[in-house]
C-alpha cells in the first residue's frame, strides 16, 4: 500500500458584513404583490465590531492554533506543529512566498490590550466584554456540521472566551455553506471557516480583488468573501495575474500578502494532513498537494489489464450541479467523470 499526503488549508475569515434579511408576505387571497426594496449598501456597511483592526488582530491572538491542531492531529508533534502554520494565504514553501510576514501569535494578554484599546471592556463580575453602549462583543462562527470542524471549532470558541469574546457556533450543511446562492457566495456570516485546496500557481484574482466582493449589483459574482478592499493589494493582485514573469509575480505576490497579514482579514489556522491510500495494482496514481488525488486520472491504469476503479469518499457528493454547490467531493467525482 502507498500512501502520500496533500494539504488543504483551513482559514477563519474574519471580516463580515451585516446581511439584510428580505421575506415576502404571507400568500392571501387578494394580496397585491409587494415589492421589497434593499439598499445597496447594506451589503457595504462596515461590520459594527470586525470593521476595527484591532478587534481582528485581538481575535487571532486570542486563538492557540497549536491547540487547535493537537485536538484534530493528536499525533503531531510540538516540534512539527509550526510547520502546519501560516503566516499568509501562500504556504511558506512555495514560490510566491516571500515572508515572514506579520504572524499572530497566541497571545491573549496583548489580545486583551487591543480590546480594551479598542473600547471592549470585561465589565465587573463579568465574563463578556462589552462596549460604552453595553452591547456584548458576541460573534455568529459559521461552518459547516463535519466533525473534524466542530472539534477543532469548540476549542476555537473556548480559546476566545477566555479574552472576553462570546462565539455562538452555527454549524451548517455543507450545501447550504457553499451553495451558489447561500452561505458564503452571500456573504451571509460574521466568522466563518473553511478549507481551501492550494495550488501551484497561487491565482487570487477573484479571492482579494476590490471587484470581487459578491454584491447583489454584479449579480454575486467573485469570491471575496471577506469583502476586503486594500487598494494597493488588489492592483497587485490583478498584476500578479497579468504577466508571465516569474520575478514580477513574486513581487506582486509579496505586496498582497504584506496587506494580508497587516489587515487581519483571515487568520490562516493550519495546514489540514489529508492521506490517499492506493493498491499496487493502480498505476499512474500522482497525489499532488496542488490539485485534487483524480487531477490526473486519464492517466491511471491497472497493472493486471482490468479495467474497475473502485473509488472510495469520506462522503457523498449532495448533488453533481456545481451551480447548485461546490464541494471537494464533488469535484473529484467530477473529475472523473469527464
Amino acid at each position: 500500500m502507498s500512501r502520500s499526503r496533500f494539504f488543504l488549508l483551513a482559514a477563519i475569515a474574519v471580516i463580515g458584513v451585516v446581511m439584510a434579511a428580505c421575506s415576502s408576505a404571507p400568500a392571501g387571497p387578494a394580496a397585491a404583490p409587494q415589492i421589497v426594496e434593499v439598499d445597496l449598501e447594506d451589503y457595504t456597511t462596515p461590520h459594527p465590531i470586525l470593521s476595527d483592526e484591532r478587534v481582528r488582530k485581538a481575535i487571532a491572538h486570542c486563538i492557540n492554533r497549536d491547540e487547535l491542531i493537537a485536538s484534530v492531529y493528536p499525533y503531531v508533534s510540538d516540534e512539527v506543529k509550526p510547520t502546519l502554520r501560516m503566516d499568509t494565504m501562500i504556504p511558506k514553501t512555495h514560490w510566491a512566498y516571500s515572508g515572514p510576514y506579520t504572524d499572530y501569535a497566541y497571545d491573549p494578554e496583548a489580545g486583551m490590550a487591543l480590546l480594551d484599546e479598542a473600547g471592549w471592556t470585561l465589565p465587573e463580575g463579568g465574563d463578556i466584554r462589552q462596549n460604552a453602549d453595553g452591547d456584548p462583543l458576541s460573534l455568529k462562527f459559521t461552518t459547516t456540521t463535519a466533525q473534524f470542524r466542530q472539534t477543532w471549532a469548540a476549542v476555537a470558541e473556548q480559546n476566545l472566551a477566555g479574552c472576553g469574546i462570546q462565539i455562538i457556533r452555527l454549524h451548517t450543511p455543507a450545501s447550504w455553506w457553499f451553495g451558489d446562492s447561500t452561505g458564503l457566495q452571500r456573504r451571509d456570516f460574521e466568522l466563518g471557516a473553511f478549507a481551501w485546496v492550494g495550488q501551484t500557481d497561487p491565482s487570487g484574482r477573484t479571492l482579494y480583488a476590490c471587484n470581487q466582493v459578491p454584491l447583489p449589483s454584479n449579480n454575486w459574482e467573485g469570491q471575496n468573501y471577506m469583502g476586503w478592499c486594500n487598494e494597493e493589494a488588489s492592483n497587485a493582485i490583478v498584476a500578479a495575474n497579468n504577466t508571465l514573469e516569474r520575478e514580477e509575480r513574486i513581487k506582486f505576490y509579496d505586496i498582497v500578502q504584506t496587506h494580508f497579514a497587516d489587515d487581519m482579514i483571515s487568520l490562516p489556522v493550519f495546514q489540514r494532513a489529508e492521506a490517499e491510500a492506493w493498491g499496487l495494482n493502480l498505476e499512474n496514481f500522482r497525489p499532488d498537494p496542488t490539485e485534487y488525488s483524480t487531477a490526473n486520472n486519464w492517466e491511471w491504469e491497472l497493472a493486471d489489464g482490468g479495467d474497475t476503479i473502485v473509488i472510495g469518499f469520506s462522503q457523498e457528493p449532495s448533488t453533481m450541479f456545481s451551480l447548485i454547490v461546490s464541494a471537494a467531493v464533488q469535484r473529484q467525482a467530477a473529475q472523473i467523470g469527464r
